[in-house]
C-alpha cells in the first residue's frame, strides 16, 4: 500500500524561526481549529519540564488554543474518537527509552503510526523525533536506559536514524552507531531539521542561534 507521509524531525521543536516558519507554509489547517496530540511521556514531570513548556507555548504561539490540546503522559490511551480528531502528533522530548516503553504499553505507538500514514503531520523534537525511526540506539550515550529496555526497535517509519543536537565532537557516536546498526544517521544541530513532506526528504537549514 502506497501512503504519504509528513514528518518534521528536529532537535528542539519549533524555536527556530526557518524550521517554523517552513512547517507553517505545509500545514493544511487553521491552527485556530487544529487539534493536537500532545505527547510528553518522555519526561516523569513534564509540568516542571522547561522543554516541555516551551514546545507547548510555540504551538500556542502558532493559534492552537488550549482546549484543542490531547495531552498523553503515561497510563490509557485517548480515546478512538479522540485520536481520530488530530490534526496534529507533537511528541516532546527527553528520555527516549521512557517514550519509547509507554507508547509500546498503552498502544499508542500503532495509531501513532496508521495516523502518519493517513496523512497526519508529525512534529518530533529530540527524542519525538528519534522514535519515528527504526531503532533508538542513538540515545545510548545520552539517555539512561533505567527501565532496562532491551529491545530498542521503535516506530519504524524511516529509513534511517536521526542524531538530534548533533555536534562534530560526536561524530564517533554517529559514525558507530551506522556501523552497528547498518542504516543512516542523519545528524541535525539544533539549528537544523529533516523534512519528509510527500515522501520526499530534505534538510532544513535554519538560522544559527
Amino acid at each position: 500500500m502506497i501512503y504519504t507521509m509528513n514528518l518534521l524531525l528536529t532537535s528542539t521543536g519549533l524555536t527556530n524561526e526557518s524550521i517554523k516558519n517552513k512547517f507553517i507554509s505545509l500545514f493544511p489547517y487553521d491552527f485556530s481549529v487544529a487539534k493536537v496530540l500532545f505527547i510528553v511521556s518522555a519526561t516523569k514531570m513534564p509540568e516542571d519540564a522547561w522543554y516541555v513548556n516551551q514546545s507547548k507555548d510555540e504551538l500556542f504561539g502558532l493559534g492552537i488554543r488550549s482546549e484543542n490540546f490531547i495531552i498523553y503522559h503515561v497510563g490509557r490511551k485517548p480515546s478512538e474518537a479522540k485520536l481520530k480528531s488530530v490534526n496534529l502528533i507533537y511528541v516532546c522530548g527527553g528520555n527516549t527509552f521512557h517514550l519509547l516503553e509507554e507508547l509500546n504499553k498503552s498502544g499508542l505507538g500503532k495509531d501513532i503510526i496508521e495516523m502518519i500514514k493517513s496523512g497526519i503531520f508529525y512534529i518530533g523534537a529530540s527524542a519525538g523525533s528519534i522514535i519515528v525511526t527504526p531503532n533508538i540506539k542513538i540515545a545510548e550515550p545520552y539517555d539512561t536506559n533505567d527501565r532496562g529496555l532491551i529491545d530498542l526497535n521503535a516506530l519504524n517509519l524511516t529509513k534511517f536514524t536521526i542524531f538530534p543536537h548533533y555536534t562534530e565532537s560526536e561524530e564517533a557516536v554517529a559514525k558507530n552507531t551506522e556501523d552497528k546498526l547498518g542504516i543512516e544517521v542523519k545528524r541535525i544541530t539544533d539549528d537544523q531539521a529533516i523534512l519528509v513532506y510527500n515522501n520526499e526528504t530534505e534538510l532544513i537549514e535554519g538560522e544559527k542561534s
